[in-house]
């Protein structure tokens, strides 16, 4: 108990002094913009009448100013967007090995002092991708500092208060009542993004996050708008169908705020592939971007997205870059074993 008092007040005043630097944060414009109530950019009532459901569409969340210098930034670090390495097309025998215990200690031993690989570029048939903050895992989160600009995207989602307790707890009739539960909840944060690079009108299958994170997800658009479609799965005798719910289209600097038991587990949500997409009746934001059903909406050559979430289970944290051979060669594994999982999926 007293241990989560002393963090929690540790990372209050972490917040207070970063607040004092405001006037050279990326998103300084955004920081000093006031939001409205959250219920004001609320989708559609909650499905079920069951409240821990939530669907948000926030257009402008950030500034176009501050997009261009949250793209600089993400390429000065992660490389340029020009020549990226060729596309794999098909898991490579060695990936494929990884599922084995036997393989996985054989390159463990074999990887000893080498560099961390799982903050690179991946390159797949329709993406590019990379994690953010460590590889997602059933044993739980290696946690490895998040970049500079996801950090200073961690605040403004505090200063508008989308922290990931404030959003689960907003959206739920249980409400935390014991003290020691409440700062639990007060320590919960998004210390997992995937960043991702679409070109050409490329897309991504219907998915479902998975249980390994908390029950929210956020997905801030950069450059190019595409729709996002949320289906369910209709099963007959003779065959399985995705069935069209909702759609949402997400404008460049959106952010697209969706959680509970039927948006994050029982629906799925993909993008289709395609340089238009035509506005629907199904479309719940169709008034908030100001087009009409049958309109076409351009995609532009290239889009980013940052999906942020919350992985639940935390197994070490890592404060510093410098890592020991055991802990770089188990980063690595996991990075490995993510990566082919992604790529037997979208093959």
């Amino acid at each position: 108990m007293a241990l989560l008092k002393a963090e929690k007040s540790n990372k209050s005043n972490q917040q207070a002094s970063h607040h004092q630097g405001i006037a050279h944060h990326l998103f300084s414009e955004s920081l000093n913009s006031p939001m409205s109530s959250l219920r004001a950019y609320s989708l559609s009532d909650p499905p079920n009448d069951d409240p821990r459901n939530f669907l948000y569409y926030i257009p402008n969340f950030i500034t176009e100013s501050e997009e261009q210098a949250l793209m600089k930034q993400i390429y000065d670090e992660t490389g340029s967007d020009h020549d990226p390495p060729p596309v794999v097309k098909k898991t490579p025998a060695w990936m494929k090995n990884l599922t084995t215990t036997a393989n996985a200690n054989k390159l463990m031993s074999t990887t000893a002092n080498t560099s961390v690989k799982n903050d690179r570029w991946i390159s797949l048939s329709n993406r590019r991708l990379k994690n953010l903050g460590g590889v997602p895992h059933s044993n739980g989160l290696i946690q490895v500092p998040l970049p500079s600009y996801v950090q200073e995207l961690k605040q403004l989602l505090s200063t508008r208060q989308l922290n990931v307790d404030q959003l689960l707890n907003a959206n739920s009739s249980e409400r935390a009542e014991d003290e020691e539960k409440q700062q639990q909840e007060s320590l919960w944060e998004y210390n997992q993004v995937l960043l991702n690079e679409y070109s050409n009108g490329k897309g991504i299958g219907f998915h479902s996050d998975g249980p390994l994170y908390h029950p929210l997800a956020l997905v801030l658009s950069l450059e190019s708008g595409a729709m996002i479609h949320f289906v369910e799965t209709v099963r007959n005798d003779s065959e399985t169908k995705e069935r069209l719910v909702h759609s949402v289209y997400l404008e460049p600097r959106s952010l697209l705020i969706f959680g509970g038991p039927y948006y994050y587990t029982e629906l799925k949500h993909g993008i289709k592939d395609g340089m238009q997409d035509e506005i629907t009746d199904q479309c719940l934001n169709r008034e908030t971007i100001g087009k009409s059903v049958g309109e076409q909406v351009e995609r532009g050559s290239k889009r980013l997205s940052l999906t942020i979430r919350s992985c639940a289970q935390i197994e070490k944290k890592l404060e510093e870059r410098t890592y020991s051979a055991t802990e770089t060669n188990e980063i690595n594994r996991r990075a490995n074993w993510w990566y082919n999982s992604i790529n037997e999926k979208e093959q």
